[in-house]
């Protein structure tokens, strides 16, 4: 991902009255799977009976740019709310709120796109604190109101601009030391439980230093976040000296050109059997890092060391590669992963006709695709790929999600899914869906309007298996639950009523949407877990791309 450089001029917070103390600039450098996002400025002004946080942040989450182009948090003494207003741009929308906390109430004025809304919420006011996805400081602020030397849980109310109230707590687990690439300190170490209205729980991690400021914080899940204090340098891993050649290669797809790794054994007396690693949904990069978990570069890594060549690359519109992600269907990612099989077709060390994809849950969908149009294919790898048309699984996905509802809220939401579906296929009822969610929140609805998902909601995956001409092996986390087991069990089904090739399908219990070994397989889970492809996993599918690309 791209450094945002942040503007470094803060807004002075004045409050009237005599100054007592303020606080010098300071920051955050923030980073998302590892590579770095964004940075955050901000500084703290005391006055006679209020505090005033000051900043400015930018962060690109994927493909998506927040940019805070200021935020204030007005306190009283006690680091209770008073007042906030940010001046924000989501992507490309502008958005503008002003808060007011007073007799138990959140009075919000919302500008967005220039069209102004008001909205009220109850919150509780002793216990409130304000968070938001940005800025980080934010969190700072939360820390004046823990109880450091109290271990058991500690119960506040965090009020999500503009939007809802939800419950926080937080456990102190006391002094740890914590080594940063530059420096070792003694920190205190808090662990986060945000609950979420659909009931699940995001679990963070900060350590604070003696003067209460943060130095870090770890946010988990599929993206995974840390955030680290100006003058405290993220700890790098050594990398170990490779056993093979890594090449950084370019390739065309149409007019757009491709950025990708090809990793080649380095003793080498013929032609290589040749692997595409074909990403998943969202806006991957050639490593497919989830969660801090290069699930491709893994891959590439270990079947490499077995004597296999093996291409990834950054999906067009993300990393080094050109075109534009945002307007990019199923079918033109299906048309770059058949330009990567051309080029490893004309490289020389690659013998032609043993090649093989890998794909990981779209990118399944989308090795299919390229298989059912190109028959000289040797062998295609199906890593949690689901079996069921793209609508069906967004409302399996959100069962999931809002399986700790209440039945009557969860059924509305599901409804408005429903009806947001409906709309995709047929491109009539957007202005009564609109009317449903709040202003701010509208600019969610850009990906259900977007090409790639008006094509991916009709996508029938076990359609194309008439269309195949080579093994297929379906590969399948127990654990998963964004593409459940029961996608493996259909493609098995429907292949063996085919009978026209040889397949194999092996789903490893343990393992996660991710293929790592997992307790629940929740998205939240992802970053808490080792960083390590399951090795079991990684032997099957050595074996199984040896017995057909090397032919045993």
């Amino acid at each position: 991902m791209l450094i945002h450089k942040l503007l470094l001029l803060l807004l002075a917070g004045m409050s009237g009255g005599r100054w007592l103390t303020t606080q010098a600039a300071d920051g955050f450098r923030i980073y998302v799977n590892d590579q770095p996002a964004g940075r955050e400025a901000f500084s703290v002004t005391k006055t006679e009976g209020r505090i005033t946080w000051t900043g400015r942040a930018s962060l690109e989450l994927r493909s998506l740019l927040i940019t805070i182009g200021s935020f204030t948090l007005i306190t009283d003494a006690q680091h209770r709310p008073r007042e906030a207003h940010v001046k924000a741009t989501v992507g490309s929308s502008e958005q503008e709120i002003r808060t007011t906390f007073a007799e138990g109430k959140a009075r919000n004025e919302i500008t967005v796109g220039g069209t102004t809304t008001t909205k009220e919420d109850a919150v509780s006011p002793d216990a409130l604190v304000v968070l938001s996805n940005v800025p980080f400081f934010l969190y700072e602020v939360l820390a004046q109101r823990v109880d450091f030397s109290r271990t058991g849980p500690q119960e506040f109310r965090i009020y999500v601009l503009p939007q809802i109230e939800l419950p926080l707590t937080v456990r102190v687990k006391g002094r740890e030391r914590v080594s940063f690439a530059n420096r070792s300190d003694d920190l205190i170490h808090l662990e986060l439980a945000l609950a979420q209205p659909a009931g699940q729980t995001i679990s963070m991690e900060m350590w604070m230093d003696d003067a209460r400021r943060l130095i870090k914080l770890v946010i988990p899940g599929p993206l995974f976040i840390e955030v680290y204090r100006e003058g405290y340098e993220r700890p790098t891993e050594r990398a170990a000296p490779k056993e093979y050649d890594a090449v950084e290669v370019t390739f065309a797809s149409g007019e757009i050109a491709l950025a990708g790794t090809l990793t080649l054994p380095r003793e080498r007396s013929h032609p290589l059997p040749a692997v595409v690693l074909i990403a998943g949904s969202g806006p991957h990069e050639r490593d497919q890092n989830v969660a801090g978990v290069k699930v491709f570069a893994q891959i590439a890594e270990h079947l490499t060391r077995h004597g296999f060549a093996v291409l990834r690359y950054d999906k067009r519109g993300v990393g080094r590669s050109g075109g534009r992600y945002e307007t990019a269907t199923t079918s033109d990612f299906a048309d770059d992963a058949h330009a990567a099989v051309r080029f490893l077709r004309a490289r020389p060390e690659i013998a032609p006709d043993r090649i093989a994809l890998i794909g990981h849950s779209e990118g399944a969908i989308v090795a299919l695709l390229v298989a059912a149009r190109d028959p000289s294919l040797q062998a295609i790898v199906l890593m949690a790929g689901p079996a069921t048309s793209g609508e069906e699984v967004v409302l399996e996905q959100q069962a999931y999600l809002l399986r700790n509802l209440p039945e009557k809220d969860r059924q509305e939401r599901i409804a408005l899914q429903k009806k947001i579906l409906e709309a995709v296929k047929t491109d009539r009822g957007w202005e009564e869906i609109e009317r449903a969610f709040p202003p701010e929140a509208r600019a969610s609805l850009a990906v259900a309007r977007s090409p790639w998902f008006r094509e991916f909601v009709r996508l029938r995956p076990l359609a194309l298996l008439e269309r195949l001409a080579c093994p297929i092996l379906i590969l399948q986390g127990g654990k998963d639950t964004q593409v459940f087991p029961h996608h493996a069990e259909a493609f098995a089904r429907a292949l063996e009523a085919l009978g026209k090739v040889p397949y194999e399908v092996k789903i490893f219990p343990r393992l996660n949407h991710l293929f790592q070994q997992a307790e629940t397989g929740d998205l939240s889970e992802y970053g808490k877990l080792t960083k390590q492809l399951d090795s079991e996993f990684l032997a099957v599918l050595t074996e199984w791309l040896r017995k057909y690309l090397k032919g045993g």
